[in-house]
């Protein structure tokens, strides 16, 4: 089932439109482990790179912070930021399969296999921890995904004509930054400090 078939059947629902991501990537990190040649190899390397940064960017502007404001559980939260960090580690992965001077294919391979790991890992969390959770809190799943699926097909049209802006770009190649990231939770620790006062 692809995005425009989502549109079809109703509201796009958020956990399924997520869960439709992540069986693409087990579909490609698949493919890549059957594939010979290096042509094909960084076929599908440059589709993930594509696909997962896309993926990042809408759960982290979209999905994480209603899951977040929906539940205060502080077990919860902490599974919320693992999450982000998790996301950070990929990138870090994904800017070097970028960069073009990694130097074997062997090496490209290698860290390509490492990223597959950590996603999968990642998705399995997410898939037993996080959205059972999400279903339980009192969230409009069907308009968060309409939300998220708009956003997603912006985001692919962009890459699709190149980007129209640098802020644009720096959000699918960095969705969260490490700077933004400490904004944040020095911000939330200051209201949480409020908080306590009050």
């Amino acid at each position: 089932m692809g995005l425009l078939d989502l549109f079809k059947n109703g509201p796009p629902d958020a956990i399924e439109l997520l869960k439709e991501d992540h069986e693409k990537f087990r579909r490609m990190f698949r493919e890549f482990e059957e594939a010979e040649g290096s042509a094909s190899k960084q076929r599908i390397v440059r589709e993930v790179l594509e696909q997962l940064a896309i993926h990042m960017v809408i759960e982290e502007e979209i999905f994480y912070p209603a899951v977040r404001r929906s539940d205060n559980d502080e077990k919860h939260q902490a599974k919320m930021a693992e999450a982000v960090e998790e996301h950070h580690v990929a990138k870090l992965l994904m800017g070097e399969l970028r960069d073009k001077k990694t130097s074997s294919q062997e090496s490209r391979d290698a860290k390509f296999q490492v990223l597959s790991e950590s996603v999968e890992h990642h998705i399995e969390e997410e898939e037993s921890d996080v959205f059972p959770k999400a279903k339980e809190e009192e969230l409009d799943l069907a308009a968060l995904g309409r939300k998220m699926a708009q956003r997603k097909r912006r985001l692919s049209q962009v890459k699709a004509s190149g980007p129209k802006n640098r802020h644009t770009s720096q959000r699918l190649r960095k969705p969260m930054a490490a700077k933004t990231l400490r904004k944040k939770k020095i911000a939330a620790s200051g209201r949480a400090r409020v908080k306590s006062r009050g």
